[in-house]
This record gives C-alpha cells, sequence and structure tokens, in this order.
C-alpha cells in the first residue's frame, strides 16, 4: 500500500456550515460528498478530537483563574498578549524537553534555524546545545494551529517569530492570535 493510499485510508469528516459532522469516509469518498456542498469542510477525524481536546481544556483552565489573572497581558515583542493564553498553550502543549534538535525532521529544523534567524539568533541557530536548551525550556515550541498547519513559535522575553513549517512563511500577528491564542 502506498503512502497516499494509506493517507486516504485515515478516516475523516464532513462538517457542514455549523460544525456539525454531515458525514464520515475516506477522504476520497469525503472529498466527493463535499463537491455537493462547496462550503463544507473536511477534517481529519483525530484532527477534530485534537481540536475539541484543546478547546475543553482551555475552557477548564481559564475557568480556575480570577479575573485578573484573566486579564493581565504581557508585551512581547511590542504586542500584547493575554498571559493566561501564553500559560496554557506552554502548558498544554506541554515541554518539548523530551525532543532533541536532532530528533526534529529536517523541515522543522529548517523552521527552528530560519525563525532564530529572524530574530537575529545566529549564535543559537549555529550551536545544537543552545538549540536543545531552547527546546527544553519551551522558548523554542512546535505546534498546530487551527488550521491545523504546525509551527516553530519562539517566544523570548521581547522577541517572537512564529513560522509555518512546511513554507517557513512568518506568521503575522493576526495570524498568530487567530491560529493560536
Amino acid at each position: 500500500m502506498s503512502i497516499d493510499e494509506m493517507k486516504d485510508n485515515l478516516r475523516f469528516i464532513v462538517l457542514n456550515d455549523n460544525n456539525e459532522r454531515e458525514y464520515w469516509g475516506t477522504k476520497s469518498e469525503c472529498e466527493s460528498y463535499v463537491k455537493k456542498f462547496p462550503t463544507y469542510t473536511i477534517v481529519q477525524y483525530f484532527e477534530l478530537m485534537k481540536k475539541q481536546d484543546y478547546e475543553k481544556k482551555y475552557n477548564e483552565y481559564i475557568k480556575e483563574l480570577s479575573k485578573e489573572e484573566q486579564e493581565e497581558t504581557v508585551m512581547v515583542d511590542n504586542k500584547e498578549y493575554k498571559k493566561s493564553d501564553i500559560d496554557f498553550n506552554k502548558k498544554y502543549y506541554g515541554s518539548l524537553s523530551e525532543y532533541t534538535f536532532e530528533a526534529l525532521n529536517p523541515q522543522e529544523q529548517k523552521a527552528c534555524i530560519e525563525a532564530l534567524k529572524t530574530l537575529g539568533y545566529y549564535d543559537v541557530a549555529e550551536h545544537v546545545e543552545s538549540l536543545n536548551d531552547w527546546l527544553q525550556d519551551d522558548t523554542i515550541s512546535i505546534s498546530t494551529c487551527r488550521n491545523k498547519r504546525d509551527v516553530v513559535w519562539i517566544l523570548t522575553d521581547t522577541q517572537e517569530c512564529c513560522l509555518y513549517i512546511d513554507t517557513l512563511e512568518e506568521l503575522s500577528q493576526e495570524e498568530i492570535e487567530e491560529q493560536l491564542l
């Protein structure tokens, strides 16, 4: 079985305009179904479950915070963020401490290095030990956006850079808020 055939056999779901499950099947079956309803979307079942888990845990996390904690903001790279959103994402996605730079796939490595260079951290980009330190302390994180694309997100005390791993395209501030916070 080829890789394309294996991907096609994974379960997918068609969501209607109200985000309700409309149809369930292989990717090709769902693509055929969506041709009749162009505004419907296809999602992989696993990704949908991940999104629902994220939203459930986020809502539980926010309920535990006081009003003041929910409204507290931090400045990063002259941009304001809700501290609770950043803290939750770090908690939810967990530490990448079990990963080393060498364990990342080549495209993830490339994205890490490109993001570091965008921020001017050439010294970190050139030393595997430094990269591993930044991965372990969550300065560098790899996350999946709401649009199902993976990103490398570097968040220091004063700067940030977020790149799509597949294209190395930098996310705008608006995209970061929409896709990750």
